[in-house]
This record gives C-alpha cells, structure tokens and sequence, in this order.
C-alpha cells in the first residue's frame, strides 16, 4: 500500500497478493480523508499483512492512513518497509517479467496511472 504525494495527493494504491494462488490485484483508489474507500477494499481483500512504507510512520507524527490502520486492524500485521521499494520504474518492470503474455495490455493501464 502507499499513499499519493503532491499532485497525487488522496490517491492510495494498493496491490493484493494471493499467495495460495497466482493470482495479483492492484488498485488506484481517489479517496477522502476518512479513507472510507480504502478501508472498504481492505475489508473486501481481508488480508492478513499489509505492507506500509516507513515514511507513514517515521517521525513524531504518524500519518493519518497509518493511524486508521493500525487502529482499525487490530488482528492484520503492519510490516513497513523503506519506501524505495515502492518505486514505479522497478514495479512496471516487475509486472512485465511476472504477467503472462495473454495479460499484456496490464502493461498499458499500470503505464497511464
């Protein structure tokens, strides 16, 4: 999950694995801020970790999603992680070398976003 900065501000993406089967979700999601959208997903995807990055909680004053988050999901693990992983060059790469050819135009819709 990461939260949109500057012009992307109110965007939050998320990308759901399902590790028993093959099988990835990624979502852009145009949110308020009660995050009502977000959390809604998080409920339809019922994980049983999210993946954060350390920026939501680095410093005295953890962001807003973080909070919500960690108080909404008593039972799902935060892990953070540093937020160069969460770079947009690598991911598309990733997702060219994981996506079968027949998923192709995912390429396309990841590229406009």
């Amino acid at each position: 999950m990461c939260e949109g900065r500057g012009h992307a501000r109110g965007e939050v993406g998320l990308a759901a694995i399902d590790t028993c089967h093959p099988h990835l979700i990624l979502c852009q999601i145009s949110d308020s801020q009660s995050y009502i959208n977000t959390l809604t997903k998080i409920n339809v995807f019922n994980p049983v970790e999210l993946i954060l990055p350390n920026t939501f909680c680095e410093g005295s004053q953890p962001t807003k999603l973080y909070t919500l988050l960690r108080d909404t999901y008593t039972s799902i693990g935060l892990t953070t992680v540093h937020r160069r992983h969460f770079n947009e060059t690598i991911g598309l790469q990733q997702i060219k070398h994981v996506c079968e050819q027949e998923y192709a135009s995912v390429e396309v819709l990841v590229t406009s976003k």
